[in-house]
């Protein structure tokens, strides 16, 4: 009986097996990715910060490929910056670049805000209103980094609500620069964008008053622009608490059912 050979390619076992693996390295990648932005867009790592990858790998739980790829990702965003023979570091924004990337945003976000007046309906306001909602309970609760995060996505959510998706994947990008800079330069204690300003951009939207939208969004930038200043050099980062995986909460005992009851309807030993 002659021997089978199995087949080069094609979509045998061996090649299912092979994109499955290549979709799961995919995934990590991703998700990586997303941990990592996240991170230096709310602050969490700041500019200049080492991103050694052993110890990215032993914190996510990943491969060094996993992170070497994840990496390579957050730097075509320009949130990192690689060097030959050097370890990657958060993007450290020279202090010149600062108000060329808010007159940046302002040349993108000024006509695209009277767009966005123009056509906002129900749905767009109401996605606009829910994220100022949830800005101003995360200001209240002290919560700087969601704040943070969610006065980007404001402005992301405008960008896309003006309808070209070229301008708005530039104005994502700005504003992820953006964070860079703010972490860099904001003065010690002062918001990056008050939800009062928000507010007043969610009025003129709303309103479909483009004229007022424009004068609220130059302002803003502006005001944003104007209060920058040198920030001290960046703080060491244990990258072991900020992305390791969380344990699981204890569920609490049930109330009224003493602990050495418990214990002992468990058979474990007090």
């Amino acid at each position: 009986m002659p021997r089978r050979i199995a087949a080069k390619g094609g979509n045998g076992p061996t090649a299912a097996s092979d994109a499955s693996a290549e979709r799961r390295r995919g995934a990590a990648d991703q998700a990586v990715y997303r941990a990592l932005v996240e991170a230096i867009t709310d602050h969490r790592l700041p500019p200049g910060t080492p991103l050694p990858e052993d110890r990215l790998a032993a914190a996510f739980g990943y491969s060094r490929s996993v992170i070497r790829q994840a990496l390579q990702l957050v730097a075509h965003d320009r949130l990192v910056e690689q060097r030959p023979n050097h370890t990657a570091a958060v993007a450290k924004p020279a202090f010149e670049e600062a108000r060329d990337v808010f007159a940046a945003r302002s040349m993108l976000e000024v006509p695209l805000v009277a767009e966005a007046a123009r056509r906002a309906g129900r749905d767009d306001l109401a996605l606009l209103e829910r994220n100022l909602a949830e800005e101003r309970l995360a200001i209240e609760a002290g919560e700087r980094h969601t704040q943070l995060r969610l006065s980007g996505e404001f402005h992301r959510l405008i960008a896309a609500l003006a309808g070209n998706r070229v301008m708005a994947r530039f104005v994502g990008q700005l504003v992820s620069r953006s964070a860079l800079i703010l972490a860099l330069y904001e003065p010690a204690g002062q918001p990056s964008c008050s939800a009062a300003d928000h507010a007043a951009l969610l009025a003129a939207i709303a309103a479909h008053d483009p004229a007022a939208a424009q004068s609220r969004m130059a302002l803003h930038l502006a005001h944003l622009a104007e209060n920058l200043a040198p920030a001290p050099e960046p703080r060491t980062i244990d990258f072991q608490a900020l992305f390791a995986p969380r344990p699981a909460a204890t569920p609490p005992r049930p109330r009224g059912v003493r602990r050495s009851t418990t214990l002992r309807q468990t058979g474990v030993r007090s």
